[in-house]
């Protein structure tokens, strides 16, 4: 998977809350998850997997 901000959006969970002053991360902690939400490709004859 590539990453970019041309093709897709980035969510990155924090383990305390946001003071809404500080950057870049808003003194919220250490890092916990990240992803990549993205458009996928249509499977076609196939069901989703479960």
């Amino acid at each position: 998977m590539r990453c970019s901000i041309k093709g897709g959006t980035s969510v990155v969970i924090h383990a305390g809350k946001d003071d809404y002053m500080s950057d870049p991360a808003g003194n919220s902690g250490n890092r916990i998850a990240c992803g990549v939400i993205s458009e996928s490709s249509p499977t076609v004859g196939r069901s989703p997997a479960r």
